[in-house]
């Protein structure tokens, strides 16, 4: 973000219009615009004034604070991707937590958050866990994704939080409010991958992608009927494998020997 979009940023956020703007600065507002369009940029009397009027720092005004709030979350995210390689869960949870530290409304720090202590949290990852310490990083998962859902607006994190929480809500047996999540997730006939299938353009990548992610789902399906419980046979597993690995095959070969315009 320029320094320009940064003083639009912020004026809007402040609710004070180019016109105001100039005349607190005692200048015109044709030279506001001028810095909003980064045809120029305000001198060091001016930024103080910026400073003065949208009470924050300099370093605000001129889009410091964003560059050194990325680079500070990349080194958490650095210090969470070493831990991780490592196999070391607690260092990925002590990451993100100073991380939340610094940035305590900073919803994707949260989600990084609550994940890291949910994976730590689930025994069948991690038999070290003791049952008393799982359940309350499993209480604190929940009450970051709780936060999010209830404050954040990006619709991304949103979806993300809703299935964590279906997640975390199924493996503690709260199968009930778990459903109310299920129906707030859309359709797979929503879904991206199917809405490629209409564009010209994308038709053919979407066609082969979405064959890999069917085979992926019903591999998913298959690993979770298994048993006397309405589940398949070890041989009708391995049957269906079979098919599945069949359709799999076909489309990645299908890939340069079909004709786009048949597909």
């Amino acid at each position: 973000m320029t320094i320009g979009e940064n003083i639009r940023k912020i004026r809007r956020s402040r609710g004070i219009t180019q016109g105001t703007l100039a005349e607190l600065l005692h200048i015109t507002p044709q030279a506001v615009s001028r810095w909003e369009t980064n045809l120029t940029s305000p001198d060091l009397h001016s930024l103080i004034g910026l400073a003065w009027i949208f009470d924050c720092s300099a370093d605000e005004v001129l889009g410091l604070n964003h560059i050194k709030k990325e680079d500070r979350l990349e080194y958490y995210s650095s210090l969470a991707r070493k831990a991780s390689l490592h196999g070391d869960a607690d260092g990925v949870i002590r990451a993100w937590r100073d991380a939340l530290a610094e940035f305590p409304n900073d919803y994707t720090v949260m989600y990084n958050l609550a994940h890291s202590l949910n994976v730590r949290a689930d025994r069948r990852q991690s038999v070290k866990c003791r049952p008393e310490t799982c359940a309350a990083m499993m209480r604190e998962a929940r009450g970051l994704y709780e936060y999010i859902l209830d404050h954040c607006s990006d619709e991304h994190l949103l979806a993300a939080a809703e299935r964590s929480m279906y997640d975390l809500l199924v493996r503690t047996g709260e199968y009930d409010a778990a459903e109310e999540y299920l129906r707030q997730m859309p359709d797979l006939w929503q879904s991206r991958q199917i809405a490629a299938l209409d564009h010209p353009k994308n038709r053919r990548e979407a066609c082969v992608t979405l064959a890999a992610d069917a085979v992926h789902l019903f591999r998913c399906a298959l690993d979770h009927m298994v048993g006397e419980d309405g589940g398949f046979s070890p041989e009708e597993r391995a049957e269906i494998a079979a098919g599945l690995e069949s359709m799999n095959r076909l489309f990645s070969e299908g890939r340069s020997g079909v004709p786009s315009s048949d597909i």
